[in-house]
């Protein structure tokens, strides 16, 4: 549909010369996107339209080039395409909607102290490096061997556009390798964790008790409950499929990885 010829039908949000795009695309977009402040809504609301725009268009205009033709995209469309159906059966088979007993909410409270009534509160001192970095692990081995104090003079010379960023941060949101060992963590200790888009180096601030008491963590801990519930029905219906199927690894040199 061209624009200005005709009604625009009530769904439609962006029109142009044989393009639209509807108010459920951009909703599903949003529910995508990660939370923000409610100040930050309307600014991201249209910063996700522009770049839904744009993916469209380009989108379009690789259909129009025949670009889903070629190996790799084929490939990379098949991935996704499997990955889509792949959690859909999850959210099948998760049954996210069964009751948890308060005796097993306070149990799992009970035993992760360090996450609820031991918790803690870090402000760090860090670098926030793109995973795409070839660098990555020379400037952790620097850290590791030579301090923050090192790491901040290396990437001075390096990266000058970089910046230290102050963070604060609970032990209950540090990723588990280094969640474990967060009541070990003083002021001084460096610090190298990974998150889904960053490495983060850095030096630990200051440490002080944040506790959560059990009614302020019984949403978090529902919620980590049927995670791992979930998990366990994934696992065992992987397994399960394996059986039926009779899948195995018929390679030696994978088949080997697999059973270490």
């Amino acid at each position: 549909m061209a624009c200005g010829k005709g009604k625009i039908p009530d769904q439609t949000i962006v029109t142009g010369d044989s393009f639209e795009i509807t108010l459920p695309e951009l909703e599903q977009v949003l529910r995508a996107a990660p939370p923000v402040r409610r100040e930050e809504v309307a600014p991201a609301r249209r910063a996700l339209l522009n770049a839904l725009i744009g993916q469209k268009l380009l989108a379009e205009a690789a259909d129009k080039e025949k670009l889903d033709e070629r190996p790799e995209v084929v490939q990379q469309i098949a991935a996704a395409r499997r990955a889509i159906l792949a959690n859909a059966y999850v959210r099948k088979i998760g049954k996210d909607d069964e009751k948890i007993p308060d005796s097993e909410i306070l149990r799992y409270y009970e035993g992760h102290p360090g996450l609820f009534k031991d918790r803690l509160e870090f402000t760090v001192d860090e670098f926030a490096l793109p995973l795409a970095d070839a660098r990555l692990s020379a400037y952790t081995k620097i850290l590791n061997d030579r301090g923050f104090d090192a790491l901040k003079s290396a990437l001075a010379e390096r990266m000058p556009d970089v910046a230290v960023v102050s963070r604060t941060l609970a032990s209950s949101d540090l990723p588990a390798e280094i969640g474990n060992a967060a009541a070990r963590l003083k002021p001084g200790s460096d610090v190298a964790y990974r998150t889904a888009t960053a490495l983060h180096l850095g030096r630990v601030v200051s440490v002080q008790p944040k506790p959560m008491p059990l009614e302020s963590a019984r949403d978090a801990i529902v919620g980590l409950i049927a995670q791992e519930r979930r998990q366990t029905l994934v696992a065992a219906a992987v397994e399960d499929l394996k059986r039926t199927r009779h899948v195995r690894i018929v390679n030696a040199d994978l088949s080997k990885m697999a059973a270490k």
